[in-house]
């Protein structure tokens, strides 16, 4: 709310400032400046001016020169275009900065602040308030939001410095128009340096001095909706970007993918639960590079672990990071089914290259398909050189179609990748990529044109309840090929910490079972979860020929029987052990 006494005064006297304005004109300065015609002002270097009443510039434009001091009283402010247009030039120089400060004869340091300079109307769309080497010194007070406030009109504003503002330092409006931030100083704030519309980011220049006391202020950034036209770039700066609303990106049209692109050293925080989505031929790029990446965070004064949600692809979404750090997001694991710090589903151009990822609460990131037809099965485009770290679940979390798109080169210090429900119908390989598989699906290999799942030498699945079954379509066969090393065995095994007999069901090749299906080095631990005609042991051979051969392997701790099978097929069994199978070895059926 204004000071009471300031408002009555300036609404008074604005009526006499307008005939003042208007009688003060210069003709010539008018022709010059071809500011729309309108009459003009100015305050001449060497004038002290002091303002005591709210002061209104309507249908002038105020022109003040390098060197003059400004000295507004407490709660009071300068208001351009209230009521009809009206345009501030102020253009100091780096040796004779304008001075906008308190005019306070008492020294009550309760009343040390003026309030702010309040834009609205401009003169026209061309013409915009500029101010250069000005101070804002002890601005935003009394109720005031910032020092600077631009509600419709746009303003120009570099190689300024705003110090001490009891609100933000500057705020532009929702339906403002453009403006230019470069090479500023902003500094002891008692708010947000800066609040802007998300629309507007890309304005924000370089050079500028952002200083927060507060490790959760920044540039806040307002409104749910982003929509693209064409592509922007967002700016480092020194204080983080601030998602305060979950942020849609949007493609308004473009035939073009349309991206935010961030530079080197751009900070990102959430604040509580937020999310930010892209999709519609939307995308990010963020290269960052090793000494400066780019950051994902939160913006709580203590973050933790699923401080914010996820960063979202969908519906031809884009996404390329390198040298980038996503941390504290991941929230709320157990009541969203697509959870995680970083998620997509059916997208296949997102891209990751030496990108840590710490703190998350849920998965570091999902790749899930959802329940819609002929939808693809996500994967990266490039996933390689990533490392996670201080995580509460897993490292990834995807279908066994993604899991080729990982690269080797990744490292997941002991985080178990989270394999998601899924029917393969197609050529899959299981990739060893130094963590462990975790899951509680069953999984059906079986497809039109035959589909195999390939497993590499040392994959270790714990499987959490769930199996794994081949040739269970009508006319489809499918294929399991797992060949392991005496060295590096393949281990189909219990998720628990305590693992016990019939923690999971086991592996079972049903009639249309294909050909080539080899179980050889492998590990089948503590399975045998159903005891019925449907799963009789850990592995269940129940194909019409001799379509399976399983040697050099160990089955053991099964609640039912090591291997049955069916009479009408006749597997190759070799070499095989058998340890603590509570039904026996073997069976016939």
């Amino acid at each position: 709310m204004r000071n009471s006494n300031c408002s009555f005064i300036g609404l008074v006297l604005f009526f006499i400032v307008f005939i003042v304005l208007y009688s003060s004109c210069d003709s010539n300065k008018e022709d010059d400046l071809n500011l729309c015609s309108l009459p003009t002002i100015h305050w001449q270097k060497g004038d002290d001016i002091i303002i005591e009443q709210d002061f209104y510039v309507d249908s002038v434009v105020l022109i003040i020169d390098a060197g003059v001091n400004v000295k507004i009283k407490y709660g009071c402010s300068i208001i351009v275009g209230s009521v009809y247009s009206g345009v501030i030039i102020a253009k100091g120089t780096s040796d004779e900065p304008i001075n906008f400060e308190t005019y306070n004869p008492t020294g009550n340091s309760e009343t040390s602040f003026w309030g702010s300079i309040d834009l609205h109307n401009s003169a026209c769309d061309e013409t915009l308030s500029e101010f250069e080497h000005c101070n804002f010194i002890k601005g935003g007070g009394n109720g005031f939001e910032a020092v600077i406030l631009s509600w419709y009109s746009g303003c120009s504003f570099k190689n300024c410095l705003i110090d001490f503002s009891k609100g933000y330092g500057y705020f532009l409006g929702d339906n403002a128009r453009i403006f230019t931030f470069e090479n500023n100083t902003l500094r002891n704030t008692f708010g947000h340096p800066i609040s802007i519309p998300v629309k507007y980011t890309y304005a924000i220049g370089n050079g500028n001095l952002i200083l927060s006391d507060s490790v959760n202020h920044g540039i806040l950034l307002r409104g749910e909706y982003l929509s693209l036209v064409e592509s922007v770039s967002w700016k480092a700066q020194t204080v983080p970007y601030i998602i305060n609303d979950n942020l849609n990106i949007r493609n308004m049209g473009s035939s073009s993918l349309t991206t935010i692109e961030l530079e080197e050293g751009t900070k990102i925080a959430f604040t509580k639960d937020r999310t930010l989505s892209f999709k519609d031929n939307t995308g990010i790029v963020a290269r960052g590079t090793q000494e400066n990446p780019i950051v994902f965070t939160s913006s709580l004064n203590s973050p933790e672990a699923g401080d914010w949600n996820s960063i979202y692809f969908w519906k031809e979404g884009n996404g390329q990071f390198e040298f980038c750090t996503f941390e504290y997001g991941g929230a709320d694991p157990e009541s969203m089914v697509d959870n995680g710090m970083v998620v997509f589903s059916s997208v296949n151009g997102v891209s990751f290259d030496n990108c840590l990822f710490q703190y998350s609460m849920a998965p570091a990131i999902k790749l899930y398909k959802p329940n819609i037809i002929d939808s693809p099965y996500p994967s990266f485009l490039v996933f390689a050189n990533n490392e996670f770290k201080n995580l509460n679940q897993f490292s990834l979390s995807l279908c066994p179609q993604s899991i080729s798109s990982v690269d080797y080169s990744n490292e997941f210090n002991n985080y178990d990748i989270e394999v998601l429900d899924s029917d393969i119908k197609e050529y899959v390989l299981w990739k060893n990529l130094g963590a462990d598989y975790y899951t509680e699906e069953y999984f059906s290999v079986n497809g039109e044109n035959g589909s195999t799942v390939e497993f590499e030498p040392g994959v270790k699945i714990k499987f959490n309840g769930g199996g794994i079954r081949t040739g269970t379509a009508m006319k489809w066969g499918g294929r399991l090929i797992a060949v392991g090393t005496t060295e590096n065995p393949i281990i189909f095994t219990s998720a628990s910490d305590e693992p016990s007999h019939g923690d999971w069901a086991g592996i079972k090749f049903y009639t249309n079972t294909a050909e080539g299906c080899l179980l050889d080095n492998c590990n089948i631990l503590f399975a045998g979860a159903q005891s019925s005609n449907m799963w009789k042991a850990a592995v269940y051979i129940c194909c019409n020929d001799s379509n399976v051969t399983i040697r050099n392997s160990t089955i053991a701790h099964s609640s039912t029987g090591g291997i049955c099978v069916s009479s009408e097929a006749t597997p190759t069994l070799e070499n095989n052990s058998f340890l603590d199978n509570l039904g026996g070895n073997g069976c016939d059926y």
